[in-house]
């Protein structure tokens, strides 16, 4: 009944495989044992580029948060000099780590490490954009 309704609504849809379709039918069907390694290799790369992915950006989380802290904690003793170099570290890891993902800095993120940056050593100049280094 429900097939009837779904011709009636959309009329009757016939798919035909093209010929490439229908060979490497052929072709999984007389070599499953090829086909389903392959499958489970085509998922453990998946897998393992997700979990790489999310590696590398638990590391880049875990680089911003150490020099945040650094910045943060020479901030509350009054200690300009020795806040200077993570602030600049900050902003220029933020930048780096956004362009080397093929994106632009988090400008929220940035802008807070520049404020950060220009509080703690008044009169630091910090170029905006930082230029893409090649790997």
């Amino acid at each position: 009944m429900l097939k009837r309704l779904f011709a009636f609504l959309f009329g009757k849809f016939t798919w035909t495989a093209p010929p490439w379709l229908a060979r490497s039918d052929r072709w999984t069907r007389s070599h499953w044992l090829m086909s389903f390694l392959l499958v489970i290799l085509l998922a453990f790369v998946t897998a393992s580029g997700l979990w790489g992915w999310r590696w590398y950006q638990s590391t880049q989380a875990e680089k911003s948060s150490v020099l945040y802290q650094a910045v943060s904690q020479a901030a509350r003793a009054n200690d300009a000099a020795q806040a200077k170099e993570p602030a600049t570290q900050l902003v220029e890891h933020l930048t780096r780590s956004a362009s080397a993902a093929g994106e632009d800095a988090d400008d929220e993120a940035r802008d807070e490490a520049i404020a950060l940056l220009e509080a703690v050593a008044p009169g630091t100049s910090v170029p905006r954009r930082l230029p893409v280094i090649p790997h």
